[in-house]
């Protein structure tokens, strides 16, 4: 692909996509904006990438930005730890497969959680309560839920600052 992102367009709930966004705009040296932020309008159909954080495995503010602007590149972050399955399953439940991908580990900060989300969070903790006794992976969510967690880090976007730069 010859065109490039020329902006990171994002969508963030408890700020850990903010901050990737912001220090991969530093690195990339392009703008970030934030999507739902009325002030900073690119044009439509500007190239961009975006970021957004995942709910029960759909990037949220993806379909909006796909609307407006042009998506050349899709990060979506998340808290489980990256796994070679879930590009596939979130290509699926997200509505693409022809774009450059990356998952991004982001964190869990349950005081920022708001809304319908907390509700969400606090059943999903109840769950992962049951299953921690024989699965691993349930109780190494339910620690993060139960104690927070902060996985942001520059080196963590390497990759999509490669895939920028061409």
């Amino acid at each position: 692909m010859n065109e490039r992102p020329c902006a990171i367009l994002y969508t963030s709930h408890t700020g850990f996509t903010a901050r990737y966004a912001a220090l991969l705009a530093r690195m990339a040296r392009i703008p970030a904006y934030d999507l739902g932020d009325r002030r900073e309008r690119l044009p439509k159909g500007t190239p961009v990438l975006y970021m957004g954080w995942l709910c029960a495995g759909k990037i949220q503010g993806l379909d909006r930005a796909r609307r407006q602007y042009r998506v050349l590149g899709v990060c979506a972050v998340g808290m489980a730890p990256p796994d070679s399955g879930q590009t596939q399953t979130l290509q699926r439940k997200n509505n693409w497969a022809d774009l450059p991908f990356f998952y991004l580990r982001g964190g869990y900060d349950h005081q920022k959680v708001r809304g319908v989300y907390r509700l969400m969070m606090s059943a999903m903790g109840k769950v992962m309560a049951k299953k921690a006794g024989q699965d691993p992976e349930a109780r190494q969510l339910l620690e993060t839920m139960e104690n927070g967690a902060d996985w942001v880090t520059p080196q963590a976007l390497e990759p999509v600052a490669a895939w920028l730069k061409g």
